[in-house]
């Protein structure tokens, strides 16, 4: 998959690279405030921001610590989508926007054919 340039700490997709995605996913609109990844649950699907803003959190006993925000063309999927364990951090939205998920079966066949 194809990075556009960019300063960010979090890399932004190419616009062809979100379309190949778009194949083999889902478009979901969703709301302010909804947690869309949760701490100690599976992570399933790779999330593309389309619109909207979300920001990730690692909780632990000292509290909260933000790791950082996502906003349009930027993905997120934490190290153990691809192995199916569960999530070390937690995601939520904060402004309203439309979420592209790519699951994680159709994710490790777009990176095997591109490898």
């Amino acid at each position: 998959m194809a990075l556009s340039e960019n300063t960010s700490v979090n890399p932004v997709l190419t616009e062809d690279a979100i379309a190949k995605l778009r194949s083999l996913g889902d478009i979901r609109e969703v709301p302010l405030g909804e947690l869309v990844v949760c701490q100690g649950e599976p992570m399933e699907t790779l999330l593309v921001v389309e619109s909207g803003k979300l920001i990730v959190e690692l909780r632990n006993h000292a509290g909260v610590s933000r790791l950082g925000d996502h906003g349009p063309g930027q993905f997120f999927g934490d190290v153990h989508l691809l192995s199916g364990r569960l999530s070390v951090i937690s995601a939520r939205m904060t402004e309203p926007g439309t979420l592209l998920l790519v699951p994680r079966t159709e994710l490790k066949q777009i990176m095997a054919a591109d490898s």
